[in-house]
């Protein structure tokens, strides 16, 4: 301002003329996932599963079971693979589509997470009313439990959720029993 020479300026307006580029070419990028969420031609894994997630804020259910569907056969780093697979079983969860969540959570059982052991006893204690088929499931998460590594905080909350299920399925098996 000094010297009203505007020539130290140049790389400053080299680089916003770059950010402009830039953001034309993302926005069309972006533009070409909106329109075909499902080519084959996306580039990266991770980007189906941010599409799914994207089109479930927006409410857009089928397109969002489509996405993580599809983002399960696809190679994703494993933290990636089983937080897309446990969004999908709370998704089918919520469509009432039973067989393909419990499907999703004996897979996620079968690697020791507990939410899955939670949603199957769950699901037998109050859809079917299996009770000792939910008090199965929460045996198993209760000896999971003990058997990882969890934080105190998780471990302790853990704990009193499925003591509580254990103790009331025990309760009701009893009174069943009895009757």
């Amino acid at each position: 301002l000094k010297t009203g020479d505007a020539r130290p300026l140049a790389g400053i307006f080299y680089h916003n003329a770059i950010d402009i580029l830039s953001l034309a070419g993302l926005f069309s990028h972006t533009a070409y996932l909106l329109h075909d969420p499902l080519s084959k031609e996306i580039q990266y894994h991770e980007d189906v599963v941010s599409l799914a997630r994207f089109f479930e804020s927006l409410g857009d259910i089928p397109q969002t079971a489509a996405l993580y569907q599809e983002s399960l056969t696809l190679k994703l780093d494993e933290s990636l693979y089983w937080d897309t697979l446990s969004r999908f079983s709370f998704l089918q969860k919520r469509r009432e589509d039973w067989a393909s969540a419990l499907a999703l959570w004996e897979m996620a059982a079968d690697n020791n997470f507990l939410y899955a052991f939670e949603e199957l006893a769950k699901y037998f204690e109050h859809r079917v009313k299996y009770l000792e088929t939910a008090l199965n499931w929460t045996i198993r998460a209760l000896e999971v439990l003990e058997k990882q590594h969890y934080t105190s905080y998780d471990y302790q909350n853990w704990r009193e959720s499925l003591e509580h299920r254990l103790n009331r399925l025990q309760r009701r098996l009893a009174r069943k029993e009895n009757e």
